[in-house]
């Protein structure tokens, strides 16, 4: 529908009536300039006609998407749901749209709104879709007027590419990039624009692109460099090991395997875990490892089995050690047993009157030892049954380390209550294992010493049953010959008469030790580490009364084991257990983006509705509908293709066809012009497949088709039918006024 004609004052009348003040107007001249103002206003009530019904409505038909601006059209096809303007602590969901400051925001992410709306903006909570402070218009117009000199102009935006805006010189449309180029703000025409036809009026017209669409593009590329910097700073934290993060502290890796600081300063998990030969970090302490594998533990585990022996058979421990300093005593007194040299025996306890008083006064301490013989007997038999100095040595050689475990029997029994965490002290099993072994060996030495005790006869029970020896040379005393010349040893016996009595009184005992003779002569030689034992007797028994803990330990080998082969992955968890527990709270959203937003070269396969994907191939952001995927509004810059094809020569993929011409474009957002006159949409063409452009009527060869397509965009809110209606009347009231 053409615009009514102008009207164009025809003749002067002033003038006529100044220079003929008595003439009346001429006819002639009224009827012409009548009739010229009757054209317009045939035109303007032809028009009106076409937009308005006899009932007075709007016709039918007459207000379509070209009436409305971006915004407008915008809110009417948006899936948003309108909330009205932006309110501090309301709970807000994804997609919903709110209005803040005169602009259109989108809710990325469910949330309750801060005190401030740039809080949460600056969260990446809102997406601006539309800002109504921009422009009031859906695009940029910029308007030059032509000397025949200028070629270069100065735009209002910045563009990229030629495509982004339309070129008009005189209502006809330039083709991009072989009429023009643009680089930035400029723009450069390749022929020099004439004057207007009337002067005064611009006759260079620059369509721009939309002023929403750049303003939305920014704001999602402001929001994909937050997320690329939010990517590397959480890389930083987990794997960064040169140094500290962001000025504040070492990553989960650095802490967890070592790195620059960490490993001078407090040092890393693994070091507290496997470090041997120096303290970690710059501490005094060493590692588990090397308390485990370097320190005494090894050497007591080894020799278990002897602490237990002499735990449980310690007491009386002066006893044996008062034995052992008058072993050469008793030894002479066993020269009493046979029962044939009595003379000799005689004078000998005679020579060794003052000992035998000395063993007479201890008579109890013999008896005693005399009842433990069979514990001698297991001291003696200690390391292999045959060199006990060598188990006894050891086991004074590491007295201190003896006292030093019990000492701590505490941390032992925090040890047991904490199994799961004792997991280098597992990787040393071996050491109590080989102790373990030694009572499944097919002759142990425990096994030895109580075999001993258990034989039909053993060496101690031999000692007891010669007792009858003894008695028999008491009672063939007389017989002895050469008493008399040994009266001064039977003087000196009877001196000591009351000790003799008492020595052979307690001959049994006495008997029994000699039995033992050897071994006490050893016991003799290792009064050094007899003592030893005895001055930490309290720790030994301590390390037996915390049995219970060190069994529980080795009951817990295999959890104890499991544990030390991801002892790394433990650590690093701890670590990181800040950020576990803030992803474990924010896991549902993480899921439900990760679900609707791909990133890929290839369409997503089993999209759901609403589904974001960027096209990397095209780089361009989609979002499925439904049944396929469409430009998303982020992706839309302006004009997406402009094209212009001369009828019958045949240009790229267009043939020469008479009324096909190839574009690629969205259904309803395309504008045909041909020869310069603006084609509408489904009256004089046809643009429905996306791909082709057919004219209803067939063009003529040598006509000019200019074709531009555009992106389609959705942004925040929507007119429901009810206030589309109320629009209507009210432009139907002005239409009606001439307004």
């Amino acid at each position: 529908m053409a615009q009514p004609r102008d009207y164009t004052r025809q003749y002067n009348f002033n003038d006529f009536q100044a220079t003929n003040p008595d003439d009346p107007l001429p006819g002639n001249q009224i009827d012409a300039e009548l009739n010229t103002v009757k054209l317009t206003l045939d035109d303007l009530n032809t028009n009106i006609a076409k937009i308005q019904r006899d009932d007075g409505k709007l016709g039918n038909a007459s207000v379509h998407k070209d009436a409305f601006d971006q915004a407008a059209l915008a809110l009417i096809n948006s899936d948003f749901t309108p909330r009205g303007d932006w309110v501090a602590a309301r709970e807000y969901a994804v997609n919903d749209a709110v209005d803040f400051n005169g602009a259109t925001y989108v809710a990325t992410v469910g949330h309750t709104s801060s005190a401030a709306f740039a809080t949460d903006d600056a969260a990446d909570r809102w997406l601006l879709i539309a800002n109504a402070a921009i422009s009031g218009t859906g695009s940029a117009v910029d308007k030059f007027e032509g000397d025949g000199n200028t070629t270069a102009f100065t735009l209002s935006y910045n563009y990229t590419t030629e495509t982004a805006v339309q070129v008009f010189v005189n209502g006809e449309l330039l083709n991009p990039v072989d009429d023009y180029t643009i680089s930035g703000t400029t723009l450069t025409l390749f022929t020099a624009p004439g004057l207007p036809v009337v002067a005064g009026n611009e006759n260079v017209i620059v369509w721009g692109a939309s002023v929403v669409a750049q303003a939305a593009a920014a704001d999602a590329s402001g929001h994909e460099s937050n997320a690329s910097g939010f990517a590397d700073e959480a890389e930083a934290w987990a794997s960064k090991t040169n140094g500290i993060v962001e000025s504040t502290d070492y990553s989960s890796k650095a802490w967890s395997i070592g790195g620059t600081g960490v490993d001078t300063g407090d040092g890393s998990a693994k070091d507290w875990a496997t470090k041997l030969g120096s303290t970690v970090g710059n501490t005094t302490e060493y590692s588990a490892k090397y308390w485990a594998t370097q320190g005494d533990v090894p050497i007591v585990a080894s020799n278990i089995a002897d602490i237990n022996t002499v735990a449980a058979q310690i007491t009386p421990t002066n006893n044996v050690a008062t034995l052992a300093s008058i072993s050469a005593d008793i030894s002479t007194l066993a020269d009493i047993e046979d029962g044939t040299l009595a003379t000799n025996a005689i004078q000998t306890v005679a020579g060794i009157h003052t000992a035998v008083s000395t063993v007479a006064a201890d008579q109890t301490d013999i008896g005693v030892v005399s009842g433990i013989s069979a514990d001698v007997q297991t001291l003696a038999d200690l390391q292999d049954g045959t060199v006990v100095t060598n188990g006894l040595s050891d086991l004074a050689a590491i007295s201190g380390d003896i006292a030093t475990v019990a000492a701590d029997q505490a941390d032992i029994g925090v040890v047991s209550s904490n199994i799961a965490s004792v997991n280098t002290v597992a990787t040393n099993i071996n050491s109590v294992i080989t102790v373990a072994n030694d009572l499944t060996e097919a002759i142990s030495e425990v096994e030895t010493v109580a075999n001993d005790l258990n034989e039909a006869t053993s060496e101690i029970e031999t000692v007891a049953n010669a007792i009858a020896n003894v008695d028999l040379v008491g009672t063939n005393i007389t017989a002895v010959p050469n008493v008399s010349s040994i009266s001064s040893a039977v003087v000196s016996v009877i001196a000591i008469s009351t000790e003799v009595v008492a020595v052979y009184n307690n001959s049994a005992n006495i008997n029994a030790v000699e039995a033992n003779e050897t071994n006490i002569n050893t016991l003799a030689g290792l009064n050094t580490e007899i003592s030893a034992l005895y001055n930490i007797r309290t720790n030994i028994t301590s390390v037996d009364g915390n049995a219970t803990n060190i069994n529980a330990v080795a009951a817990n080998q295999t959890n104890i084991d499991a544990v030390a082969a991801i002892d790394s992955d433990v650590t690093t968890v701890s670590g990181i257990s800040s950020e576990v527990v803030q992803t474990a709270a924010n896991f549902s959203g993480i899921a439900d983006f990760a679900d609707t937003y791909k990133v890929s070269a290839t369409q997503p396969l089993n999209a759901i509705e609403g589904t974001l994907w960027f096209d990397t191939t095209n780089d361009i952001m989609k979002v499925y509908d439904g049944s396929a995927f469409q430009n998303a509004g982020s992706s839309v810059n302006g004009t997406v293709e402009s094209k212009q094809y001369t009828v019958g020569t045949n240009s790229g993929t267009y043939t020469g066809s008479l009324t096909t011409f190839p574009a690629t474009y969205d259904s309803g957002y395309i504008h045909v012009w041909l020869n310069g006159v603006k084609l509408y949409d489904g009256v004089d063409f046809t643009a429905t497949d996306g791909a082709n452009v057919v004219l209803n009527s067939a063009a003529t060869n040598g006509d000019v088709v200019s074709i531009v397509a555009y992106g389609t965009f959705l942004l925040a809110d929507h007119y429901s039918r009810t206030a589309v209606d109320a629009l209507i009347d009210d432009v139907e009231t002005l239409a009606l006024a001439g307004l």
